[in-house]
């Protein structure tokens, strides 16, 4: 009796046991990130958060269902791929979206919640008995102002091998995290590998990234670097505030010459002889003198078969010597005639040759196609770019603050040069003649040259 009552004992144990073992593996979900919050709203704005839910243990098919508790604000709530979706046999990460669209009439205040997410047994059939519903959840806090918060995350920086001659082109990952559009600029630095400072420039139009946007903003600039590897450091800005600043390695490489078919991979022979090379590289002018040399042997040849018949008193006399009538004057006359279609097949080459002038690269320059101006003091140099009237007429405002608003002091003339005495954000406060000053917005800026005299 005792014995049974042992064995019953084990036996309970054990159901208890894989029960709590199914338990356990029902139970093995998770979600990142843990909230969705968000205190920089502002009406008409939207914002989107993804998740990632895990799951170990049973890999069953399962519901996942989605049931906002915000309260009135439940209306803005976008679920992607949906409200409700299914976590396939097998899969053990799925994401979904939560993207939050505020009315323009919301009313500025704290919206708080949360977000309840149930993984219900699937209706396929996969679970069979007796099922547990697993929830989580995720805490929420929406929190809408009428302030204008510009904010910006930079998650990479990328820098590619180039060309020599070709842009060096620089790709910013950049996050809108705040409730505005934003524009940010960075500054680039080019060294050597004892850091020394080569080039310096400056990417003042790389884009706008809107409110709740992720994007890549690129920025490109002419180098005049020579072969080889460089360092090229990258800071990004939002207004006067650093947001990130990385220092990467790339190459500026030669460019690789057309390959003809059925030479690829194959090394030119140093055995080639010289002779053989020489005629390949001058095939036209030595097709001219082939032609010429034909050409000599054909009049030799029809000038000694004209005087094959005639008698020697003929042949000797000063006049028929000079037509060919002995054998070295053929050989002149039959050499000057083949010079004379060598001659002639040069020149016809000539004719239609178009002369072009060729601009020669001045590589002075900070900027190709600029004027390059050399200052003795450390401020930089401008050139602005034209804007046009509603007439169409060039129009280079120089304003009297570092606003738009403004009155227009100058109208500057194209490919005038400034000097800078300040610089704000977005703006360049500039010399003028008679000593006034007037401020020049960054957005016309056609090139800065910040090189000084030696």
């Amino acid at each position: 009796m005792k014995n049974i009552k042992n064995i019953l004992q084990k036996v309970a144990l054990g159901i208890m046991f894989l029960a709590l073992s199914g338990v356990i593996a029902h139970a093995g979900f998770g979600v990142s990130p843990a909230d969705i919050i968000n205190d920089r709203l502002k009406p008409g704005s939207t914002y989107t958060r993804e998740f990632k839910l895990s799951r170990s243990g049973n890999l069953s098919a399962v519901e996942i269902v989605l049931e906002p508790e915000f309260g009135e604000a439940n209306s803005w709530l976008v679920f992607t791929p949906g409200k409700s979706f299914i976590f396939e046999k097998g899969e053990r990460v799925k994401t979904f979206k939560v993207q939050v669209r505020v009315p323009e009439t919301a009313e500025i205040k704290e919206y708080t919640g949360s977000l309840r997410v149930k993984a219900n047994p699937s209706t396929s059939g996969d679970v069979k008995g007796v099922t547990i519903a697993q929830g989580l959840k995720i805490n929420g806090g929406l929190s809408l102002t009428d302030e204008n918060i510009e904010k910006l995350s930079i998650t990479a920086i990328s820098v590619n091998d180039i060309l020599k001659g070709s842009p060096v082109i620089v790709d910013i990952n950049a996050k809108n995290e705040g409730n505005v559009d934003t524009s940010p600029t960075a500054k680039v630095k080019i060294m050597d590998f004892q850091k020394n400072v080569l080039e310096e420039h400056e990417l003042s139009n790389l884009g706008v990234v809107k409110e709740d946007e992720e994007r890549v903003l690129s920025g490109q600039f002419i180098s005049d670097l020579e072969l080889g590897e460089y360092f090229i450091e990258v800071e990004v800005f939002l207004n006067a505030t650093s947001l990130r600043k990385e220092t990467l390695v790339f190459k500026v490489t030669e460019e690789k010459k057309p390959v003809a078919a059925g030479t690829v991979g194959k090394e030119e022979s140093s055995s080639t002889v010289p002779i053989v090379k020489f005629l390949q590289d001058n095939k036209t002018y030595v097709t001219w003198v082939v032609a010429g040399i034909v050409a000599g042997l054909i009049i030799y040849l029809l000038i000694s078969k004209l005087w094959r018949d005639k008698s020697e008193e003929d042949k000797a006399r000063a006049s028929s010597i000079a037509l060919g009538s002995q054998a070295s004057t053929r050989q002149v006359l039959s050499i000057g005639f083949g010079f004379l279609v060598f001659v002639g097949l040069f020149s016809s080459s000539l004719v239609g040759i178009e002369v072009k002038e060729t601009l020669v690269k001045d590589h002075k320059k900070e900027v190709q196609g600029t004027q390059d101006t050399i200052v003795t003091n450390p401020q930089p140099m401008l050139n602005v770019i034209a804007n046009t009237d509603k007439e169409g007429n060039n129009i280079y405002p120089i304003y009297e603050k570092a606003n738009t608003a403004s009155e227009v002091i100058y109208e500057a003339k194209e490919n005038e040069t400034f000097t800078v005495v300040e610089e704000t954000v977005g703006w360049y406060k500039i010399s003028l003649s008679g000593g006034r000053t007037g401020w020049v917005s960054k957005s016309i800026i056609k090139s800065i040259n910040t090189r000084e005299a030696n």
